[in-house]
């Protein structure tokens, strides 16, 4: 449930440690010290592209985005090569990512720090400037989606290009950017049907299980909740969606959004840094909310408007307590104590560990997997439950596109599954053994069939459990 369709050189050391070698991918060791606040307040004043800017970023591309760039140049491939290369059948991609670049411009989004840290992106006296940074955002996203077609487009991905951008030239924050989306995000964060972003949704279930076991909203706020017909686990969630999808950009104030990219990039948490800022975002909300009734608040509005809108305003304090916790949990796996105190009043050991959320992460797969296939979503249930290669996933999408022609549900009949598994199967045991394939580099076909009986088996027992008869 938790394999990782990642790329080359991660799944070169996957395949290393599942046969029981030592890993052979060189992997660049973490930086023994982060930003400084003397950095933060520099980026603060130069903006987006910035001396310091740069090189804060030149750190960032060095422990992430190298990595692919150095497979790339082995194999002949070039960032220039993908986002020159047009192919029919990602028109849907490219035709989103058209809409959206309009959308990307500073003054899109809604936070002043943020809108005036962009702004060196654009500010010059040639009116072309404007258009060059959407072009160079356009290529970007477009060149992803030729990589990585299984994954394709989602919104958000281009608030994520473009505030890389700030700190990078234009074909570092491409594999930057590469390496983030397939590499340190849960997987099939972004993956369409039959996924449906299955990742994003686990990553939220994830945060709503530990802020749970945290106690993160009190028993108080979770009654005045319930008078607004809303309860806790339904606000995690609606805090916890749109920031986790674009990385807080927007959300998060300019500093504390810095230091969390950081320990995101150059520290390699990935995910594990986005679950412990949402965490700690709604605990700002109730710390900030749970004193005050609402009547003389200035920002009005019921508690959810007022638990949401202070939640997302992290300080700098608490972000460096969360991300200096989790350094210190990734160099000490018995989490040495350390008697450092939070705003919150709690040990910084307290906030959980990789190894809580990587344990909790793998809960969430299953109860998603388990929710996918009571919505009827059959095809995500045996993909997972047969470790098959991205290049069979592909298959599997468009085949499946093209059998619900487009339905709201996804749903299909026990025939038309048993049909779609075994021909893609099928198609798959006779696919070429390459390790590419038309449209990017992704891995070639497992060659691992399904059968029909296997197939009627797992449609069976997948119905049964969507009746509630059953143990998925």
């Amino acid at each position: 449930l938790l394999k990782e369709y990642d790329e080359p050189s991660q799944r070169a050391g996957r395949r290393n440690r599942e046969m029981g070698e030592e890993e052979k991918v060189q992997v660049p060791p973490l930086p023994k010290s982060m930003i400084t606040r003397e950095m933060l307040d520099s980026m603060l004043q130069g903006g987006g592209r910035s001396k310091t800017c740069m090189e804060v970023g030149k750190e960032w591309y060095k422990a992430t985005g190298a990595l692919l760039a150095s497979d790339a140049r082995k194999s002949g491939v070039t960032y220039k090569s993908y986002y020159e290369s047009k192919y029919p059948h990602l028109k849907d991609d490219y035709d989103q990512i058209d809409k959206d670049l309009p959308r990307s411009m500073p003054t899109s989004f809604s936070r002043k720090d943020l809108v005036s840290f962009l702004t060196p992106l654009h500010a010059t006296k040639e009116e072309e400037k404007e258009k060059k940074i959407l072009d160079v955002l356009g290529r970007i996203l477009r060149a992803f989606v030729v990589r990585r077609p299984a994954i394709g487009y989602s919104q958000g991905m281009n608030s994520i290009a473009l505030f890389l951008l700030a700190f990078m030239d234009e074909e570092k924050a491409f594999w930057t950017f590469t390496y983030i989306i397939t590499s340190l995000r849960t997987p099939d964060f972004y993956s369409g049907v039959p996924f449906n972003m299955s990742g994003l949704r686990v990553a939220v279930s994830c945060v709503q299980s530990l802020a749970e076991k945290r106690k993160s909203i009190s028993k108080k706020t979770d009654g005045k909740l319930a008078d607004e017909g809303m309860t806790s686990a339904q606000l995690i969630k609606m805090m916890s969606f749109p920031v986790l999808a674009v990385l807080f950009v927007d959300y998060a104030p300019l500093l504390p959004l810095i230091l969390y990219w950081d320990a995101f990039l150059r520290g390699r948490m990935g995910d594990d840094a986005s679950i412990l800022m949402a965490l700690a975002a709604i605990e700002n909300g109730e710390e900030a909310t749970s004193g005050n009734d609402g009547d003389d608040d200035e920002s009005g509005g019921s508690l959810t408007r007022r638990f949401t809108s202070k939640g997302y305003h992290v300080d700098l304090e608490r972000t460096n307590a969360v991300f200096q916790n989790l350094k210190q949990h990734q160099q000490d796996q018995h989490h040495a104590e350390k008697e450092s105190k939070s705003k919150t009043g709690k040990n910084v050991k307290d906030w959980p560990s990789r190894e809580d959320i990587k344990t909790q992460l793998c809960a969430s797969q299953q109860a998603c997997a388990r929710e996918m296939a009571s919505e009827g979503h059959h095809l995500y249930a045996v993909i997972k439950a047969t470790s098959i290669s991205p290049g069979d996933i592909k298959r599997y999408q468009i085949s499946f596109r093209e059998m619900t022609k487009g339905s709201c549900d996804n749903t299909i009949n026990e025939e038309q599954f048993i049909t779609l598994v075994t021909a893609a199967a099928k198609e798959s045991k006779n696919s070429s053994s390459s390790s590419k394939d038309s449209a990017g580099d992704e891995e070639a076909p497992s060659g691992k069939g399904i059968s029909a009986e296997l197939a009627r088996a797992l449609f069976s027992v997948a119905d049964k459990d969507k009746n509630g008869g059953g143990d998925f």
